[in-house]
């Protein structure tokens, strides 16, 4: 995402999810005001009244090959 994308992001649907995986509804990424990438994923739920509501997390994305070693 470039510049012009800050304080955007986007979520596509999560064809694995399942309510007995508990997988994210909802995946994708969105870039702060700041620049930095924020990794999100959403799960849609139901208040005890029926009104429906998406559960958000955010995580900042890693590598996928930092392993924390340094060689």
């Amino acid at each position: 995402m470039a510049d012009d994308n800050k304080g955007k992001g986007f979520l596509f649907p999560n064809a694995k999810a399942t309510d007995e995986n508990k997988q994210p509804h909802l995946t994708g990424e969105l870039v702060t005001p700041k620049g930095e990438k924020v990794k999100v994923a959403a799960w849609t739920n139901k208040s005890k009244k029926g009104d429906e509501y998406l559960s958000l997390k955010a995580d900042t994305p890693q590598d996928k090959y930092d392993d924390g070693i340094p060689f």
